[in-house]
């Protein structure tokens, strides 16, 4: 058996890092503190792309996410977690459509696909769409684009990791670590269990701060609250994701639509009595009134008004890891010498990508140059 390896967090970002050092021998246990699948896994709008990443080195890491998704699903034919189709985005004049011009420019650079469209070239790719909601757009299209299913990735990832060997607990905490000189030795659980491991690898995601500190390093984090919209099933056909003004829109499966917008993220609001190292980092921290979507449910009857008199059946609330910076935090920690990190947001496009590269650093001892901007050691270590 190989190097024996703790990933802390089983989102996607985590199950992806396993899953390749899984693949390339070690012996892996992935330790998740919450049921696999909550939290900002389950609640993310999920929409695969490279859209206004920059610079070009960070569109590059999603560019190729995006074709380790690809390979991902055809390595397993049957892939229910991955949805092509593209990614129409509609503008209506001024500071927006001049934005969505630089934005298809942008990506020429990358031989991105993209096309702009007419109102009967979009209608024939969304039949169901209202013709007048499309007077005066702008729309552009990004074929290559889709998006992934949360729940279904992580449970495909981690069955290919137990069948390669490894191990899954969840609904067990890490609450410290032990060390043997300048390395982290074991991993303390809330069960009470204490794992031997040569190297820990911290995929907490929004609670990637506090498994630093644990490990006496140090991630700041500034984690923003999203919020995603379920409607009930509708009979309509919405084939991809989609972006509008003020909306943005998905298939979510048996007829499901997801609705997102930002303006709805800063509805949701914090609990008076959340507090405690059990929920914080995570979304349960937070709280929504499903009652204040509705003027999204009435935008998405524009564009589809076969949508319309739809109830809207659920809102997921997530929090989006987001270091300080804004920038993804990728390398290992001064902390200890087998302490790894791997947080970013827009981990759903970059996490397969991430899984190979963090393979080659952390198994095969490959400095991934592509990694270089995002080292944990640009911020300063904790004062102690």
């Amino acid at each position: 058996m190989g190097k024996s390896i703790c990933v802390v967090g089983a989102g996607i970002m985590g199950a992806a890092v396993a899953g390749a050092l899984a693949d390339a021998g070690a012996d892996v246990t992935v330790v998740s503190r919450d049921p696999l699948g909550r939290d900002t896994s389950s609640a993310s709008f999920a929409w695969l792309n490279a859209l206004e990443k920059t610079p070009a080195h960070y569109a590059m890491m999603n560019i190729n996410g995006m074709k380790m998704h690809r390979a991902y699903a055809d390595r397993h034919g049957h892939a229910p977690w991955y949805h092509t189709g593209g990614n129409l985005h509609f503008t209506f004049g001024g500071r927006e459509t001049e934005r969505q011009r630089e934005i298809f420019e942008e990506m020429s650079q990358f031989n991105y696909r993209a096309k702009w469209l007419d109102a009967d070239e979009t209608l024939a790719l969304e039949p169901d769409l209202a013709r007048e909601a499309l007077d005066g757009a702008t729309i552009s299209y990004f074929p290559e684009e889709g998006w992934i299913s949360g729940a279904l990735l992580i449970a495909r990832l981690l069955a290919d990791l137990r069948k390669a060997g490894g191990t899954v607990l969840a609904g067990v905490a890490v609450t410290g670590f032990a060390r043997s000189g300048d390395a982290l030795s074991q991993v303390l659980l809330s069960n009470g269990e204490r794992l031997d491991v040569d190297m820990v690898v911290n995929c907490a995601g929004p609670a990637a701060s506090q498994i630093a500190r644990l490990a006496g390093a140090d991630i700041p984090m500034k984690n923003e609250v999203g919020v995603q919209i379920y409607t009930a099933p509708a009979a309509v056909t919405l084939n991809r994701v989609i972006h509008s003004a003020n909306l943005n829109m998905r298939p979510d499966g048996a007829g499901r639509i997801c609705l997102h917008d930002f303006g709805t993220d800063s509805a949701a609001a914090a609990l008076e009595d959340a507090t405690g190292a059990d929920i914080e980092g995570t979304a349960r921290a937070y709280r929504y009134d499903l009652s204040a979507a509705q003027p999204l449910a009435d935008r998405l009857a524009r564009f589809y008004p076969g949508t319309r008199g739809v109830e809207l059946e659920a809102a997921r609330i997530g929090l989006r890891p987001i270091p300080r910076d804004r920038r993804p935090v990728v390398g290992f920690q001064g902390g200890a010498d087998n302490f790894y990190s791997a947080v970013m947001h827009s981990g759903v496009t970059q996490s397969l990508w991430i899984g190979e590269l963090v393979k080659r650093e952390v198994l095969e001892g490959i400095a991934a140059s592509e990694l270089d901007p995002y080292r944990p050691d640009r911020f300063a270590a904790p004062t102690v």
